[in-house]
């Protein structure tokens, strides 16, 4: 070996001939270096270690040894002996090899060189192919060849794969070739060269976009082979090749990207048809996953597994534009007349929003918005897409698509109820869409609006987020789907970012959803809903999903009333029944991150099973189809170590929650000893919870992903032990779990007890409320009394003020009366969540900022018809 300045020169021999060849090899600032830094994003998370880390990590282990390794990579075929290298792989003239050896006639260089002798016909193309290992797509290879015949217009090249991406029309893999130099010299050698591969890729990928479409992934390109267009008109001739030179190639394994060990066997170069049943599992098949746009970054809400946003106004031009580069789809308001707009970036708009949280009101407005929508160019014509509120049967005959609202976290009524009353909704508006569902991923403005007060009144640290909780967003996305969505639509009440430690937890969790979402997306695109698993826990609610000779089952642990804080759920086992399918079939479960069998009995006319430590979201598929089980092993290998990562740093802050509850919850003991007795359960419970966490830290470092996911899991349902038992306690104290704001969730539990504590330093006072007597209706209007009505024809819609009866019941006072008196022959009127026909808003009081009030009053439902 020769060191020259900061190059590294070898004379290696070349093990089939005893020719020696010479390599250079950069040691800084070089081909590889180059190459590591320019494809940093095939890291598999954004939390590995950078390639560009993984160079200075290389040159660390000495330069004779990278050398060595850097070396393998370079290639020179001088086609000294041996076999022949070059297949005919393609032709559209029945091209036939009639001759082929490596010959010693008037070779480039050396001794010998490959001579091809082919027959063709009338054409266009005789394509010969020289396999190399897969290598990256980078300036710096510029593969050059030696060729002569005594005919022209031969063309060299390389092919690129596309290993995500499947060819639209036949299924199978998506390749492109990347052409080079031509030849021009008939009877003489000439040197054929590829150059400039990075710009020659783009501009391929842009025209097979617009060929194809522009949703396809082309990420991961690579090359695998050298070709040569070996037709030179109609008749016999014979070719020569000699002198391959690939110096410069930098293999995928020298990157860091997996290949297989024996490339040089699988390699193909048309891959066979897929049946359909592979190509449908090879095909991306999602349930759209959208987010109410509040000002993110586009390539931040791709990166967390969104499949697009739902925005209030028309994206300019530059939106567009990153919204394409994005790869995200937009739903916006249409616009209000024929616009101009760049073709390419008509194709992110997915659909026109005609109108979000609509009622009763909005139906006139929804229908000009339908028209003017129909009333734009053809090449503007997308489906109509609207979220209501109410009367859902008539705004689904307006749109295209309409999304119902998830009851919130203070509606009243418990998480049945909502399940019940979202599935009865969607039945009513499937059959003519899909099945949208608009889920708040927060606690919503109102619960906002009540923690800021507090946090003022109380003087807390503003840094102390009281109203996300991660568990609890993912809860009603699987709740959503549990009840029959089809298609989700995210909305917080402030941007979703991760600059604060307590919203990269919500980060995280969304973003374990949405890989969740991804994974059963064949299942929610275009699966047949089956009847439900028989359980044998009343607590949990589950689906069936039917697709392709496989079955994907969700549970979701239920909670008491409507609120966000989940109780722990592995003290019991978790049983689940199907129906036996026709052939037997293998129970998989998804939990913990990887394909996991699961002993069940299918003895009889059921498949059953048994989860000893259940979680409060479970999945399973049930198949014994090889290429679902291939798709389902594949997508938990992709998401695996982001889920583990996400998940213990979800452990991990809300065990900071929690140990903020207990030491508000026990605040008042007299002193440490009785404080550390009476919490003593608690606080075991959060050092176990604290040890799990510590443990799947340490699984992550060893790369143990599913343990993590797993210690992280027993960690939550600890903590979520602590939480529940906490709630139960707040919740004993109040009429219902609305009757309070800062029970909801799990993030706001500890105020119940600092605003007990604080009230303990004042008193109750009455205030007097104007017109609350109910006596006089002019001075009620006067002080401020309003009312509000939602139309129907249905009803008859009155306020009425009762007088009392003191002669019956001496503490009677007067009433306030909302009635609804149904027209003879009408249909029953629907209630529930839609919202009351009638609302009275009271007057108003002054008083201080950061008092706490409480309401006390009595009402009554005198009939129900």
């Amino acid at each position: 070996m020769m060191l020259r300045g900061n190059k590294f020169w070898t004379l290696l021999p070349d093990m089939r001939t005893g020719k020696t060849m010479m390599h250079r090899v950069f040691a800084a600032g070089g081909i590889l270096y180059a190459a590591l830094r320019r494809k940093a994003r095939i890291a598999h998370s954004h939390r590995s270690p950078s390639l560009g880390c993984l160079a200075v990590v290389l040159f660390a282990f000495g330069a004779s040894q990278f050398a060595a390794d850097f070396a393998s990579a370079q290639h020179l075929d001088t086609f000294e002996g041996g076999q022949p290298r070059w297949l005919l792989v393609e032709s559209d003239c029945a091209a036939q090899v009639t001759g082929q050896e490596i010959g010693l006639t008037m070779p480039h260089s050396g001794r010998t060189s490959e001579i091809i002798e082919l027959a063709c016909a009338r054409g266009t193309r005789a394509i010969v192919a020289y396999p190399i290992e897969p290598s990256l797509v980078l300036n710096e290879f510029r593969p050059r060849l030696w060729v002569r015949c005594h005919s022209g217009k031969m063309t060299f090249g390389v092919r690129v794969v596309f290993p995500q991406a499947r060819h639209p029309v036949t299924g199978g893999r998506l390749t492109t070739i990347l052409w080079g130099d031509s030849y021009t010299t008939p009877g003489h050698w000439q040197e054929l060269r590829v150059t400039e591969l990075e710009r020659r890729l783009s501009a391929e990928v842009m025209r097979l976009r617009k060929l194809h479409s522009p949703q396809l992934q082309l990420d991961d390109a690579h090359i695998d082979t050298i070709v040569l267009n070996a037709y030179t008109g109609p008749g016999r001739y014979k070719i020569q090749v000699d002198d391959l030179d690939l110096r410069g190639l930098i293999a995928l394994s020298a990157a860091g990207i997996p290949t297989p060990l024996n490339w040089r066997r699988r390699w193909k170069w048309r891959e066979e048809m897929p049946s359909p049943e592979q190509a449908y599992w090879a095909t991306v098949n999602r349930a759209p996953i959208w987010l109410e746009h509040r000002g993110e970054s586009f390539p931040w809400i791709a990166s967390l597994g969104y499949t697009g946003v739902v925005m209030n106004q028309l994206p300019a031009s530059q939106q567009l534009a990153d919204l394409n580069h994005s790869r995200l789809d937009v739903i916006c308001p249409p616009p209000a007349q024929a616009m101009e707009f760049v073709e390419s970036d008509l194709v992110a708009i997915k659909g026109w929003l005609v109108g979000a949280a609509m009622d009763g009101r909005q139906i006139d407005y929804a229908r000009s918005q339908a028209r003017q929508a129909s009333q734009l160019p053809a090449k503007l014509a997308r489906p109509l897409v609207g979220e209501a509120l109410e009367r859902h049967w008539q705004f689904a005959r307006i749109t295209d698509e309409l999304m119902v609202a998830q009851p919130n976290a203070a509606s009243a009524g418990g998480w049945q109820d909502r399940q019940t009353w979202l599935r009865e909704k969607l039945s009513v508006v499937r059959p003519a869409t899909q099945g949208w569902v608009s889920v708040n991923v927060d606690a919503g403005p109102a619960l906002i609006g009540q923690a800021v007060a507090v946090r003022k009144a109380l003087d807390m640290d503003e840094s102390v987020n009281l109203t996300t909780w991660p568990m609890g967003a993912r809860h009603n996305v699987i709740s959503a789907i549990v009840a029959g969505a089809r298609g989700i639509m995210m909305r917080s009440s402030e941007p979703l970012t991760a600059t604060r430690g307590q919203q990269q937890a919500q980060i995280a969790a969304i973003r374990w959803t949405n890989n969740d979402l991804k994974l059963w997306g064949p299942w929610l695109a275009q699966g047949q809903a089956l009847a439900p698993p028989q359980l044998n826990r009343s607590d949990y609610q589950a689906a069936c999903l039917s697709v392709r000779d496989s079955r994907l089952i969700i549970a979701a642990v239920s909670v008491p009333e409507s609120q966000h804080v989940l109780p722990a759920t592995t003290g019991q086992p978790l049983q689940f029944s199907i129906p036996n399918a026709a052939s037997v079939q293998q129970v998989f479960r998804l939990t913990d991150g990887k394909l996991q069998p699961v002993d069940a009995d299918t003895s009889g006319n059921a498949i059953t099973w048994t989860i000893e430590r259940p979680r409060s979201t479970e999945s399973f598929v049930v198949t014994n189809s090889p290429p679902v089980l291939a798709y389902v092993a594949k997508q938990c290998e992709q998401t695996v170590l982001s889920n583990a990562v996400d998940q213990v740093d979800i452990a991990s802050e809300s065990l900071e929650r929690a140990t903020r509850l207990i030491e508000s919850r026990y605040a008042k003991a007299p002193d440490e000893r009785t404080k550390m007795g009476a919490a003593r359960h608690h606080l075991l419970a959060l050092a176990q919870a604290q040890q799990r966490i510590n443990t799947a830290q340490r699984d992550l470092q060893r790369n143990a992903p599913s343990a993590a996911i797993n210690n992280s899991a027993d960690a939550l349902d600890l903590i979520h032990g602590v939480f529940f038992d906490s709630y139960q306690v707040a919740r004993a104290n109040l009429a219902a779990a609305q009757s309070s704001p800062f029970v909801l969730t799990p993030s706001s539990l500890h105020l119940h007890w600092d605003l007990a504590i604080a009230c303990e330093r004042s008193q109750w006072r009455d205030v007097e409320l104007p017109g609350a007597d109910f006596a006089d209706l002019d001075r009620m209007l006067a002080a401020g009394w309003s009312q509000q009505r939602r139309q129907t024809d249905q009803a008859t819609l009155a306020v009425e003020l009762v007088p009392g009866s003191t002669t019956q019941h001496p503490r009677s006072t007067n009433g306030l009366r909302l009635a609804a008196y149904r027209q003879p022959g009408s249909d029953p009127i629907s209630g529930g969540y839609e919202g009351a026909l009638t609302r009275v808003r009271s007057a108003g009081i002054e008083l201080p900022a950061g008092h706490l009030v409480r309401v006390v009053g009595t009402a009554a439902i005198l009939k129900c018809d």
